[in-house]
Protein backbone atom coordinates (compact mmCIF):
# COMPACT_ATOMS: atom_id res chain seq x y z
CA UNK A 1 0.00 0.00 0.00
CA UNK A 2 1.27 3.51 -0.90
CA UNK A 3 0.18 6.40 0.99
CA UNK A 4 0.93 9.78 -0.83
CA UNK A 5 1.03 13.30 1.20
CA UNK A 6 -1.49 16.22 0.96
CA UNK A 7 -0.21 19.34 1.54
CA UNK A 8 -2.78 21.72 2.62
CA UNK A 9 -0.75 25.27 1.74
CA UNK A 10 -1.97 28.66 2.71
CA UNK A 11 -0.12 31.17 1.15
CA UNK A 12 -0.97 34.98 2.25
CA UNK A 13 0.71 37.34 -0.17
CA UNK A 14 -0.13 40.77 -0.85
CA UNK A 15 -1.16 41.82 -4.74
CA UNK A 16 1.36 44.72 -4.37
CA UNK A 17 4.13 42.09 -4.50
CA UNK A 18 4.43 39.97 -7.47
CA UNK A 19 7.43 38.66 -6.68
CA UNK A 20 6.37 37.01 -3.42
CA UNK A 21 3.12 35.73 -5.33
CA UNK A 22 5.35 34.08 -8.12
CA UNK A 23 7.72 32.10 -5.26
CA UNK A 24 4.76 31.17 -3.60
CA UNK A 25 3.93 29.33 -7.00
CA UNK A 26 7.02 27.76 -7.79
CA UNK A 27 7.02 27.01 -4.14
CA UNK A 28 3.37 25.30 -4.03
CA UNK A 29 4.42 23.75 -7.26
CA UNK A 30 7.63 21.81 -5.85
CA UNK A 31 4.94 20.76 -3.12
CA UNK A 32 2.64 19.80 -5.31
CA UNK A 33 5.17 17.42 -6.89
CA UNK A 34 5.66 15.64 -4.10
CA UNK A 35 9.17 17.44 -2.86
CA UNK A 36 10.41 19.81 -0.68
CA UNK A 37 12.81 22.40 -2.06
CA UNK A 38 15.84 21.09 -0.09
CA UNK A 39 15.22 17.54 -1.66
CA UNK A 40 15.07 18.32 -5.33
CA UNK A 41 17.97 16.14 -6.45
CA UNK A 42 21.09 17.67 -7.98
CA UNK A 43 22.65 15.91 -11.02
CA UNK A 44 26.54 14.72 -10.20
CA UNK A 45 29.46 15.39 -12.97
CA UNK A 46 29.17 11.47 -14.90
CA UNK A 47 31.91 10.27 -17.00
CA UNK A 48 30.04 8.20 -19.99
CA UNK A 49 31.57 6.15 -22.76
CA UNK A 50 30.00 6.03 -25.78
CA UNK A 51 30.55 2.69 -28.01
CA UNK A 52 28.88 3.68 -31.09
CA UNK A 53 30.11 2.80 -34.74
CA UNK A 54 27.10 4.97 -36.27
CA UNK A 55 28.83 8.62 -36.26
CA UNK A 56 24.82 10.47 -36.45
CA UNK A 57 23.93 8.24 -33.47
CA UNK A 58 26.50 9.59 -31.73
CA UNK A 59 26.18 12.60 -32.51
CA UNK A 60 22.27 12.95 -31.45
CA UNK A 61 23.62 10.86 -28.14
CA UNK A 62 26.09 13.57 -27.04
CA UNK A 63 23.60 16.49 -28.14
CA UNK A 64 21.23 15.07 -26.49
CA UNK A 65 22.99 13.78 -23.02
CA UNK A 66 24.40 17.82 -23.14
CA UNK A 67 20.67 18.97 -23.65
CA UNK A 68 19.11 16.86 -20.60
CA UNK A 69 22.29 18.58 -18.06
CA UNK A 70 25.34 16.61 -18.74
CA UNK A 71 28.05 18.45 -16.50
CA UNK A 72 30.68 15.79 -17.22
CA UNK A 73 32.06 14.18 -20.31
CA UNK A 74 31.39 11.76 -23.02
CA UNK A 75 34.67 9.74 -24.24
CA UNK A 76 32.97 8.49 -27.91
CA UNK A 77 34.33 5.11 -29.22
CA UNK A 78 33.73 3.67 -32.86
CA UNK A 79 35.28 0.70 -32.63
CA UNK A 80 34.98 -1.74 -30.02
CA UNK A 81 38.72 -3.07 -29.85
CA UNK A 82 39.56 0.36 -28.99
CA UNK A 83 37.21 0.65 -26.46
CA UNK A 84 37.79 -2.37 -24.55
CA UNK A 85 42.17 -1.44 -25.38
CA UNK A 86 40.46 1.77 -23.42
CA UNK A 87 39.18 0.30 -20.76
CA UNK A 88 41.90 -2.50 -19.90
CA UNK A 89 44.52 0.34 -20.09
CA UNK A 90 42.78 2.54 -16.73
CA UNK A 91 40.18 4.06 -18.52
CA UNK A 92 37.25 3.96 -15.98
CA UNK A 93 34.39 6.17 -17.04
CA UNK A 94 31.42 6.09 -14.49
CA UNK A 95 28.83 4.57 -17.37
CA UNK A 96 29.23 2.92 -20.56
CA UNK A 97 26.18 3.41 -23.50
CA UNK A 98 26.89 0.29 -25.40
CA UNK A 99 25.82 -0.31 -29.12
CA UNK A 100 25.31 -3.87 -30.54
CA UNK A 101 25.86 -3.27 -33.89
CA UNK A 102 29.96 -3.27 -33.40
CA UNK A 103 33.34 -4.19 -35.36
CA UNK A 104 35.61 -5.96 -35.03
CA UNK A 105 33.99 -7.39 -31.94
CA UNK A 106 30.52 -7.42 -31.53
CA UNK A 107 28.71 -5.21 -28.64
CA UNK A 108 27.73 -9.11 -26.95
CA UNK A 109 31.34 -9.68 -27.13
CA UNK A 110 32.23 -6.45 -25.86
CA UNK A 111 30.16 -6.48 -23.26
CA UNK A 112 31.55 -10.08 -22.39
CA UNK A 113 35.00 -8.73 -21.88
CA UNK A 114 34.01 -6.23 -19.51
CA UNK A 115 32.15 -8.18 -17.15
CA UNK A 116 34.78 -11.08 -16.98
CA UNK A 117 36.97 -8.25 -15.65
CA UNK A 118 37.56 -7.60 -12.00
CA UNK A 119 38.34 -4.11 -12.31
CA UNK A 120 35.50 -3.41 -15.09
CA UNK A 121 32.49 -6.02 -14.12
CA UNK A 122 30.60 -3.27 -11.91
CA UNK A 123 30.48 -0.65 -14.11
CA UNK A 124 26.93 0.23 -15.28
CA UNK A 125 26.20 -0.53 -19.05
CA UNK A 126 23.31 0.81 -20.78
CA UNK A 127 22.89 -1.07 -23.79
CA UNK A 128 21.24 1.14 -26.88
CA UNK A 129 20.09 -0.89 -29.85
CA UNK A 130 18.03 -0.61 -32.36
CA UNK A 131 17.87 -4.69 -32.69
CA UNK A 132 14.87 -6.05 -31.19
CA UNK A 133 15.80 -9.54 -31.56
CA UNK A 134 14.66 -11.46 -28.54
CA UNK A 135 17.51 -13.65 -28.72
CA UNK A 136 20.26 -10.26 -28.69
CA UNK A 137 17.80 -8.91 -25.53
CA UNK A 138 17.87 -12.44 -23.91
CA UNK A 139 22.06 -12.25 -23.92
CA UNK A 140 22.21 -8.88 -22.97
CA UNK A 141 20.80 -9.70 -19.73
CA UNK A 142 22.44 -12.60 -19.17
CA UNK A 143 26.02 -10.90 -19.29
CA UNK A 144 24.89 -8.64 -16.86
CA UNK A 145 23.96 -5.57 -18.57
CA UNK A 146 21.92 -3.20 -16.74
CA UNK A 147 19.60 -2.17 -18.94
CA UNK A 148 18.61 -2.96 -22.69
CA UNK A 149 16.75 0.01 -24.40
CA UNK A 150 15.39 0.02 -27.97
CA UNK A 151 16.86 3.49 -30.03
CA UNK A 152 13.58 4.99 -29.71
CA UNK A 153 12.23 5.88 -33.73
CA UNK A 154 11.53 9.62 -33.50
CA UNK A 155 13.48 12.56 -32.56
CA UNK A 156 11.38 13.61 -29.45
CA UNK A 157 11.50 10.30 -28.11
CA UNK A 158 15.15 10.00 -28.70
CA UNK A 159 15.83 13.31 -26.77
CA UNK A 160 13.43 12.08 -24.21
CA UNK A 161 14.60 8.95 -23.44
CA UNK A 162 18.27 10.31 -23.39
CA UNK A 163 17.06 12.72 -20.68
CA UNK A 164 15.35 10.37 -19.10
CA UNK A 165 18.38 8.32 -18.57
CA UNK A 166 20.73 10.90 -17.86
CA UNK A 167 18.68 12.05 -14.84
CA UNK A 168 17.98 8.55 -13.62
CA UNK A 169 21.69 7.65 -14.01
CA UNK A 170 22.62 11.01 -12.39
CA UNK A 171 20.42 12.16 -9.66
CA UNK A 172 18.86 8.44 -8.39
CA UNK A 173 21.63 6.05 -8.92
CA UNK A 174 24.37 6.04 -6.39
CA UNK A 175 27.67 4.72 -8.89
CA UNK A 176 29.72 2.47 -8.12
CA UNK A 177 33.41 4.28 -6.44
CA UNK A 178 36.35 4.62 -9.23
CA UNK A 179 38.92 2.32 -8.95
CA UNK A 180 41.56 3.87 -7.09
CA UNK A 181 44.47 2.32 -8.81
Amino acid sequence: MITIAAYDLRVHVSANDPDKCEEALVFSDILIAGLTPNLVPSARSIQFLLVESNPADSYLIVEGLKRAGLTGGVRVIEDSQQALDYLRNDGQPDLILLDLNLAPLTGLELLAEIRSSPRLESIPVIVISGSENANDIRKVYQLKANCYINKPASLDQFLSFLKTCYDFWATVVTLPPRDSN
